[in-house]
């Protein structure tokens, strides 16, 4: 005789079918996965680039992290090249990564493009230049624009050298939005040949 076993005709009763529902559910429980709140890259970039301006404005932190926060607001690789080139080139011509330390510099000895010598300035002048002319997107094209200007005459300094740098600013922010619409596409890879050639004169300083 065979051992009694389950009835396969019978038809489930309610009761089953609660019962496997109860073990489905138990059994799957551990699979949930809890929905996440993704951050759009748009977002990303535009977090980087608020906090490239913050770092720029305000003259402090470290060059590192605001060439990383406009490679990331850039979104793009020539473009992150340029900035990273460009601001490793004004580390080099001051010797030192602090925004805060290079700020200092300048209130001292005056704006970074009209102190020598010749080849430092020069660094400063061709790195601001590649800043304009890489074409960032958007309003990308201010922040490098601002940083530009902001290399070129100083991030920071005494009260009646603000005015100048404002105007230098300014200045840099309208060339880069005025290179963004105008500038052939040759502009960008001449762009970061500028950018490595500041570095080269901020080494040879």
């Amino acid at each position: 005789m065979e051992p009694p076993g389950p009835d396969l005709r019978r038809r489930p009763t309610p009761g089953d079918v609660q019962l496997t529902a109860r073990k489905g559910r138990a059994g799957n429980r551990s699979l949930r996965v809890l929905p996440l709140s993704g951050v759009s890259s748009e977002e990303l970039r535009r977090g980087a680039g608020v906090g490239a301006a913050a770092l720029a404005l305000s003259s402090s932190g470290e060059v590192v992290l605001l060439a990383v926060l406009l490679g990331a607001a850039a979104g793009e690789l020539i473009t992150g090249a340029v900035a990273v080139l460009a601001t490793a080139a004004a580390a080099l011509r001051w010797g030192t990564t602090s925004l805060d330390a290079i700020a200092g510099a300048q209130t001292v000895l005056g704006p970074a493009a009209a102190v020598g010598p010749m080849a430092a300035a020069a660094s400063t002048w061709v790195a601001a230049a590649a800043l304009i002319l890489v074409k960032a997107r958007g309003l990308n094209a201010v922040l490098f624009g601002l940083t530009a200007g902001l290399i070129a005459v100083g991030p920071a300094g005494a009260l009646d050298h603000v005015a100048v740098r404002v105007v230098a600013a300014v200045i840099g922010a309208g060339l880069a939005l005025a290179a963004q619409r105008w500038a052939p596409a040759a502009a960008r890879p001449v762009a970061l040949g500028l950018a490595t050639a500041a570095v080269v004169l901020a080494v040879a300083a």
